[in-house]
């Protein structure tokens, strides 16, 4: 397009110029489209098996970017409808709707996983399709979609914590029926909740964009998923939609998409007792007061409107700026659409791409069109547009009248009108004006004003937005890079073969195990470079085992200090995503820690491992959820906002039970880190092998180096370096001793440490496993804001 360089990657045209005056424009960054196998023709998904459509009817699907066909996609009539749902009403009766929650929540987990292990095929696939750039299906979409499965996966043994004081129970057979603006990831929307909670499900895609939700079907089969719990079904909505959403086998139906069909489809369902759920249409306000940092606006403005071409129900279609600043937030907009690419949707330079059809196309050059008749003054950047496939450019209009059709009605593209405010009242009744009521966003530095617009604009969202400067948040990618240079070069991978000697022998002397300390995400031995014998309960000798010192309890405890801030600035996604892959890795080595219980004399090893890896999952799952439960908003007496925020406390100590060495410790450990505390443990004395295994999961992990720390030795030493250290905030005291329990209470009083302990000493029981057990090694900040203009 020409413009100036403004970044990084930009390189100079060859141009032969010399390097003064020449101008610089953005090299072709294209994604291979090679990573997509796209089949000749799609057929229907159906009780677990691909089935050719009974009619015989197809469709073509094409790329909106060149009007190039992509696929032939199979055409659903009313009797392939009829068998999709008579599928899932089966299979909800006889294999979903009773299967534990815990187990469905394993699926979903496999279909989040499958979908981030395919999430480049995915993404490419997303924007063929839709005409989205890639940047935005790669780094949004796909995630996205990722996470609601995994979010909603740890919901499905949760229900009972979700909906207190009443027993869930699922409906039947659901109807998805979803748009083509956000393909995969409202498939994610309406699938993921419904399958957790016990449905089954009957999807829909949009009949321009059904690829991504066929290669999810893919993705379903592969998990194994129960046939019939999904069954997708292609076509055009005034069919095949028809169908579905009228089937009287169907329980509820959850459609996104215009307002105009939303309304036809609540009137078709009147009466029938049917579950209905509608996601429509949006015309979303800006407002932007003299106050607000103008660049930060303009950022969010521009990706509120401009994001997905404008195809967003909740898109920033509407901007409301003070009078005051609007030339100004104005002139910056119009230099700010300039530097916009408009282009291959698979160039990972490109801001704005195709749009998904030519009948949405239409609309927006009809109402653009209006835009300019009825006097609003129209502003395009100079952009040159493909010649073929369905494009416009970045438009703005100003002199907009509250009267105009572009301020009225929906436009879902890239199209900003601009209108002006005086008041904050005035603002307020600007806002209110229209249908929709979806969202809205507030720039300003005052934060009492954005609560106050809060309060009054008639939005189920409002975005408050004011900026502050913040610590940055140490990235996954440089946590493993600080574990690589901690650890040295990786130790070789367990279970490989050894080399041998040129002559075979017989009989060899086995190597035995000596397991060391776990700190800072390395294997160090033993400062004192002492160690104990483990022994098994019929006196074998099973390996020996590091027992640290008193200066290897302070390393462990500075290492948990200097992780901490770290781990808790993840996000909680991201942190239950760790936990989860913990889980994963110790699936994999089930067979050596059910040797080592085993060993140990545990009284059920394979159970307590099965148990121990649930255990990771069930925590993994409340990661994202425990903050929902347990903060909120406060009433109060006075014009204040008050809300509750929980914290981690910060550095945990854990000593882990002498019996169900593995369970006992995972049990006090899940909890303690799952909110963003950082954690030192000391291993079970008379069984430590498991606790060692485990950090060696861990160290494969992604838990930042220093997160936890496990420590093995004698347990009489160890305990009051523990409690006594000045360091450590909380310690968890259900492995302690009776004879140890006065000298741990009396060494943590100097810095008045949180002392806690399990509700259940049986770590099998079900009180083992509470959010509660988050709670008690949680803070609670209350923060007081007051409300006014």
């Amino acid at each position: 397009m020409g413009e100036e360089a403004r970044g990084s990657g930009i390189q100079p045209g060859a141009t032969g110029l010399p390097e003064q005056g020449r101008r610089f424009a953005y090299a072709p960054a294209p994604e291979s489209r090679e990573i997509v196998r796209l089949r000749e023709r799609y057929d229907l998904f159906v009780d677990g098996r691909w089935v050719e459509p009974k009619a015989g009817r197809t469709f073509t699907t094409i790329d909106p970017a060149t009007e190039e066909p992509l696929a032939e996609v199979a055409e659903a009539g009313e009797e392939d409808v009829d068998l999709a749902v008579r599928a899932a009403a089966e299979a909800y009766e006889t294999r979903w709707r009773d299967l534990p929650g815990k187990e469905r929540a394993k699926y979903l987990f496999r279909i989040a996983r499958a979908l981030q292990e395919r999430s480049r095929e995915f993404a490419v696939l997303e924007t063929l399709n839709n005409g989205k750039p890639i940047k935005e299906s790669r780094d949004v979409d796909v995630p996205l979609a990722a996470a609601h499965f995994f979010y909603h996966a740890g919901w499905a043994d949760k229900l009972e914590y979700a909906f207190p004081g009443r027993r869930p129970r699922p409906l039947g057979v659901a109807a998805q029926i979803v748009p083509w603006n956000f393909p995969l990831l409202m498939c994610a929307w309406k699938l993921a909740p419904a399958l957790a909670t016990g449905n089954t499900a009957v999807l829909k895609p949009a009949s321009t964009t059904p690829l991504t939700a066929l290669l999810l079907a893919e993705v379903i089969e592969e998990a194994e998923l129960p046939p019939g719990v999904v069954n997708v079904v292609t076509g055009p909505g005034g069919r095949t939609g028809e169908y579905l959403a009228r089937h009287p086998g169907v329980a509820k139906v959850a459609f996104t998409g215009s307002t105009a069909v939303g309304k036809v489809l609540r009137r078709a369902l009147a009466g029938s007792g049917k579950r209905l759920t509608l996601e429509l249409g949006g015309k979303a306000a800006n407002i932007v007061f003299e106050d607000a940092p103008i660049d930060q606006a303009i950022e969010g403005i521009v990706n509120g409107i401009f994001f997905n071409q404008g195809e967003v129900c909740c898109a920033g279609s509407r901007l409301f700026v003070q009078e005051s600043v609007a030339d100004l937030v104005t002139e910056k907009l119009k230099a700010r659409l300039a530097t916009l690419r408009v282009g291959d949707p698979l160039d990972k330079n490109t801001d704005v791409g195709a749009i998904n059809n030519r009948g949405q196309l239409e609309k927006i050059r009809e109402l653009v069109r209006s835009g300019v008749e009825e006097g609003a003054e129209i502003y395009q950047p100079p952009c040159e547009l493909p010649e073929r496939g369905f494009w416009f450019p970045p438009t703005l209009f100003t002199n907009v009248s509250m009267s105009h059709r572009i301020a009225r009605e929906e436009i879902f593209g890239p199209v900003l009108s601009i209108l002006t405010f005086r008041t904050p009242a005035e603002a307020v009744e600007k806002a209110n004006n229209t249908e929709y009521g979806l969202s809205a966003g507030v720039w300003t530095e005052k934060g009492s004003r954005i609560l106050w617009m809060a309060e009054r604009v008639k939005a189920g969202v409002v975005w408050g937005e004011h900026v502050q400067p913040v610590r940055p948040v140490r990235t996954l990618r440089r946590v493993q890079g600080e574990r690589l240079r901690a650890r040295g070069r990786p130790p070789r991978p367990r279970g490989l073969p050894r080399s041998r000697g040129r002559e075979a022998v017989s009989e060899r002397l086995p190597v035995r195990r000596t397991a060391k300390l776990f700190i800072g995400g390395a294997f160090p031995r033993s400062e004192s470079g002492r160690s104990y014998e483990v022994l098994a309960p019929d006196g074998r000798l099973l390996a020996h085992a590091a027992r640290a010192s008193r200066k290897d309890l302070r390393d462990a405890v500075r290492a948990a200090r200097a992780a901490q801030p770290g781990w808790a600035g993840l996000t909680a996604y991201h942190r239950g995503q760790i936990l989860y892959r913990v889980a994963e890795l110790m699936e994999g080595r089930r067979g050596q820690f059910e040797a080592e219980l085993a060993d140990a004399g545990s009284r059920d090893p394979r159970r307590e491992v099965e148990v121990a890896i649930d255990r990771w999952v069930w925590y993994a799952g409340w990661a994202d959820k425990f903050a929902q439960v347990l903060g909120g908003t406060n009433p109060v007496a006075g014009p204040y906002f008050n809300f509750t925020v929980p914290e981690p406390m910060g550095v945990v100590g854990i000593v882990a039970p002498r019996e169900d060495p593995l369970l006992g410790l995972v049990s006090r450990l899940a909890p303690a880190i799952v909110s963003g505390n950082a954690a030192v443990a000391l291993a079970s004395e008379p069984a430590p092998l498991p606790a060692v295994s485990l950090a060696e999961v861990l160290a494969t992990s992604d838990v930042p180096p220093g997160a936890v720390n496990i420590l093995t030795g004698l347990t009489a030493e160890l305990v009051p370096w523990l409690a006594g250290h000045m360091d450590v905030n909380a310690i968890d005291v259900t492995g302690v001793p009776a004879d140890l329990l006065a000298q741990v209470d009396e060494l943590a009083t100097e810095n008045m440490k949180r002392i806690v302990r399990a509700p259940d000493a049986d770590p099998f029981s079900e009180r083992a496993e509470s959010p509660y057990e988050i709670t008690v090694l949680t803070e609670f900040k209350t923060v007081w804001h007051p409300i006014g203009a």
